[in-house]
């Protein structure tokens, strides 16, 4: 059966794993691809809170590991936390402007959570640069006078 055959990949990437953590350096290449193929494997299988911990090692590994970040990003969307992959997938924007996945995975977030983000942004702005909320207006709204004569300025 399907299951089966899931659970016997499973056991095999365990074996592997235990095989890759006594034959490689820590921190190598090899035991970074050991952890990311075993997330994938226990991504496929529907264990999704697995995978997440196994991409979750990648990363403290190597924060910038594109294919860590993405899948890590591609499991938090899985389990709806949005605002989790959010941060991922900006991340890897930031990283690479152009990423595909970051793009398409981006797409498929709910637009509510895009909205508070970029509202979030907008907030953080302003208060890293000690703007006031009119401040913030009259940049976007130069034209409306209403501000202007509050403030005495006609």
């Amino acid at each position: 059966s399907s299951m089966g055959q899931h659970h016997n990949a499973l056991i095999n990437v365990q074996k592997a794993r235990a095989l890759s953590l006594y034959l490689f350096e820590e921190n190598s290449v090899e035991q970074i691809q050991s952890l990311i193929e075993l997330g994938n494997a226990y991504l496929h299988a529907g264990h999704l809170q697995t995978a997440q911990k196994h991409y979750e090692q990648v990363l403290l590994l190597d924060p910038t590991h594109s294919t860590g970040l993405n899948n890590y990003g591609v499991v938090l969307y899985r389990l709806n936390n949005y605002s989790g992959a959010y941060e991922v997938f900006s991340k890897m924007l930031r990283m690479n402007h152009r990423d595909k996945r970051a793009i398409s995975m981006m797409k498929q977030l709910p637009k509510h959570i895009l909205v508070q983000k970029r509202r979030n942004i907008v907030y953080i702005y302003m208060a890293v640069h000690h703007l006031l909320f009119w401040e913030i207006y009259l940049v976007l709204y130069p034209q409306n006078d209403i501000i202007h004569e509050e403030r005495g300025e006609m």
